[in-house]
């Protein structure tokens, strides 16, 4: 492409910036259920592995498998916008539905969806940067993305706090 070519400077940093809140976003959903264990595991009766398997097994793995194939290959070829709407909306509701459960297998799935749908927000990204910086200027602008991570894990330590006061309650509404 010629420098003409590419997107206006502005659009490209709103794309940026509305990436990073997207991340943001995920990464506090992601981190709701950590911040709420002792609770969660209380009030549904869930032992120590049914915890482990909702951290690990229901999220990391099928956050990684999605990541890569087949959401990762669709970004390269579909409406990337619409990728990551979608898994916006897929995450925020599978993270409601977090609250809704009241067994393990429920909780076991809405983490999966919660997964799943975090999954197609970084590969996606990455492959939106690429469209909207000239290549010299990708990196710069790649490494502006996962800044929002750096942002939002500052968050669940003030955060925790709030979560906890507001939990006494009731865990539920955390979520939602």
């Amino acid at each position: 492409m010629a420098r003409s070519d590419w997107p206006p400077a502005s659009q490209a940093r709103y794309a940026v910036i509305v990436l990073m809140v997207a991340y943001l976003f995920s990464y506090v959903d992601r981190q709701i259920l950590s911040m709420l264990v002792g609770p969660i595991k209380a009030d549904l009766g869930l032992t120590d592995t049914e915890i482990s398997l909702l951290h690990g097994l229901a999220f990391a793995l099928f956050y990684t498998v999605f990541g890569i194939w087949p959401i990762g290959t669709w970004a390269d070829k579909g409406n990337r916008r619409n990728i990551v709407a979608g898994g916006v909306f897929l995450w925020s509701l599978m993270t409601a539905l977090c609250g809704r459960m009241t067994n393990f297998v429920g909780l076991f799935a809405a983490r999966v969806g919660v997964g799943v749908g975090e999954a197609a927000l970084t590969p996606t990204a990455y492959s939106m940067l690429a469209d909207y910086f000239h290549p010299r200027n990708v990196v710069e602008r790649s490494v502006s993305f996962p800044w929002a991570f750096t942002s939002a894990s500052a968050s669940p330590s003030w955060s925790r706090v709030h979560s906890f006061n507001t939990y006494q309650a009731y865990h539920r509404s955390i979520f939602h």
